[in-house]
């Protein structure tokens, strides 16, 4: 959300991020990346956008991911929405006792491009 120069139109959003821990039982193990939409003091108090939820399947012995955020960024570019950020949530489908550790994002790649004033 520190990201704003004006005016601009953004193209794409893209989060790059490392599993750097797993122990998946099965084929992977579905989490759901989604949009904050309040403030909040502790993980239950969390409130999130779910018709705005990224679905990423984590596959064992992959560690590199890379995820198009850019509905989440235009959010707030281009609406004035708040960032309260984003949450990493599994999506449990089975019973397995699957984990996995993200370390924090790598990096955001944003690609824009910068209006021209009009006189």
């Amino acid at each position: 959300a520190d990201f704003n120069p004006a005016p601009t139109s953004i193209h794409k959003c893209t989060l790059n991020f490392t599993v750097s821990e797993s122990l998946i039982h099965g084929a992977s193990m579905a989490i759901v990346i989604q949009l904050i939409t309040s403030e909040f003091t502790t993980i239950e108090d969390v409130t999130t956008d779910y018709g705005s939820s990224i679905d990423v399947d984590i596959i064992p012995g992959k560690t590199s991911y890379s995820v198009d955020i850019s509905r989440f960024i235009e959010s707030w570019h281009n609406f004035d929405t708040i960032d309260h950020g984003i949450l990493f949530r599994p999506f449990f489908t089975n019973n397995s006792p699957n984990y996995i550790v993200i370390e924090p994002p790598d990096s955001l790649v944003i690609e824009y491009t910068t209006l021209p004033e009009v006189e």
